[in-house]
């Protein structure tokens, strides 16, 4: 969540008001100041990664983030925890996976006590599919995610939040400033994190509704089966994920805009967790038919990511729509679907698809910039290189949410363009700017004390919005 905190007075003001705070200043605009050295390092790594291309630039960033995770870990190991969490770095040696059916069971390993998953074939995993869920691993009421305590964000921070979107939406239309403010306020009260069932959720609200309602199951089944006919079949299919859902819900009988809305939904609820997503749903107390859903969107979440791994070379990978391109060997789709979501969501409730984008942008930038969670620290931002391995992967998942956010929004009135996420990463390697490197004791202070400093360094260092204008150029 992005909380600029201080007062809303001018950058000029705001650099002024923190000169006069002492004789050294951590927090101004300091580019005139930062080490020529560093600097012309920074712009040597800028024309390896540019020269490189994306393609091997992503695999590099995957794999560097990867054994900066685990350290010192077996290169075997740290493919097995790859293949585990639904990423396929293409520069490992296939021999480390001695058949397709190996590679089948990491996928489908996350729910590690049910032993035919571990057996990897198609036929276990259809059975494993049809069968009754374990109900010893269900132990928490669906309720609970209603009335679970928020997770992370006290009160009091979602009410400092909540008092900068107006600033916020104010740096991308002043004209809209004030409907983009209040649908930013229902997005942050969506998404407010609870822990239920063992896991932090957002949009626990929809996790509910989806769980509680059977209309959901049929076509979750009929996609998952679906997804483990193309898996089976080998080849590369030339379908792709949201089509697949959609048909597998207009199959369960839906009407057409039924079954957008429910494949919009189930794609949501598989965001919120990722590959794990089943393990997760798993947790909770579901009566037939409902109890079927968890392994059904295991089953598309984890088989959509073997297709992607697959559809990859055509540069244009299963989970995403048609109209998305790119040679990124990147596992982490939910990116894109969470904040093409949210930004559909947003345009629909105010009927405007300006809107609608503006906010999926800016909450998935506050998720990048300010999260917490596992893996994520926000003071990294200022006391690494620019092109460290946390920045780079941070600006990869900025391509693919930046295309989510114009996606999402450009549905709700048939206006959805092409979106190149390789070119959108490019243009923020181009355009990032390196600062002077702060202590991490300097880069908390800065965005404890002086939010709006902070977040408009955090843009100078990772040039966010160069990717969501560079679909603006395709059009």
């Amino acid at each position: 969540m992005l909380v600029l905190g201080g007062s809303q007075r001018s950058y000029a003001a705001e650099v002024q008001a923190c000169r006069a705070d002492g004789a050294y200043d951590p927090f101004g605009d300091a580019r005139a100041t930062i080490d020529p050295a560093y600097v012309a390092a920074s712009e040597l790594q800028r024309k390896e990664i540019l020269k490189a291309g994306i393609p091997a630039h992503c695999l590099e960033t995957t794999d560097s983030a990867l054994k900066e995770a685990f350290g010192k870990n077996t290169k075997e190991k740290l493919a097995w925890l790859n293949f585990s969490t639904g990423q396929i770095p293409l520069s490992w040696d296939t021999s480390l996976y001695p058949a397709e059916e190996a590679k089948l069971a990491a996928f489908f390993g996350p729910i590690r006590s049910d032993k035919l998953t571990q057996q990897g074939s198609i036929q276990a995993l259809r059975k494993w599919l049809a069968s009754p869920p374990d109900l010893q691993t269900s132990t928490t009421e669906v309720g609970d995610l209603l009335t679970a305590m928020p997770e992370f964000f006290s009160d009091r921070s979602i009410q400092e939040a909540k008092k900068s979107l107006t600033l916020l939406c104010a740096t991308y239309s002043l004209k809209l400033q004030k409907p983009c403010a209040a649908a930013m306020e229902k997005t942050v009260e969506r998404m407010q994190p609870v822990r239920s069932a063992g896991f932090d959720w957002t949009l626990s609200g929809k996790v509910h509704d989806v769980l509680t309602d059977s209309k959901y199951v049929d076509g979750a089944v009929r996609a998952a089966e679906k997804i483990l006919g193309h898996v089976e079949n080998k080849n590369p299919t030339p379908t792709h994920l949201f089509e697949d859902v959609k048909e597998s819900y207009r199959e369960a009988g839906m009407s057409e805009a039924d079954a957008e809305n429910a494949t919009w939904e189930i794609l949501a609820v598989i965001s919120t967790r990722g590959a794990n997503i089943g393990g997760a749903l798993a947790k909770f107390k579901l009566d037939p038919p409902r109890d079927r859903l968890p392994r059904a969107l295991h089953v598309i979440a984890a088989g959509a990511a073997v297709l992607d791994h697959r559809t990859l070379s055509s540069g244009h990978p299963y989970s995403y729509p048609k109209e998305v391109t790119t040679h990124c060997n990147y596992a982490k789709s939910y990116h894109f679907w969470m904040t093409a979501y949210l930004a559909r969501e947003a345009a629909l409730e105010q009927k405007n698809p300006q809107i609608g984008e503006i906010v999926g942008w800016l909450f998935n930038q506050g998720y990048q910039a300010r999260s917490q969670t596992v893996g994520r620290d926000p003071l990294r931002f200022f006391s690494e290189e620019v092109f460290s391995t946390y920045n780079n992967s941070v600006r990869i998942d900025l391509g693919f949410s930046s295309a989510g956010a114009r996606f999402g929004a450009a549905t709700t009135n048939g206006t959805v363009g092409t979106y190149d996420i390789d070119r959108a990463i490019t243009a923020m390697i181009e355009d990032a700017k390196p600062e002077s490197l702060l202590t991490r004791d300097e880069a908390n202070a800065l965005w404890t004390q002086k939010g709006p400093l902070a977040y408009l360094r955090w843009k100078r260092i990772i040039a966010p919005d160069s990717a969501f204008r560079s679909y603006e150029e395709e059009e």
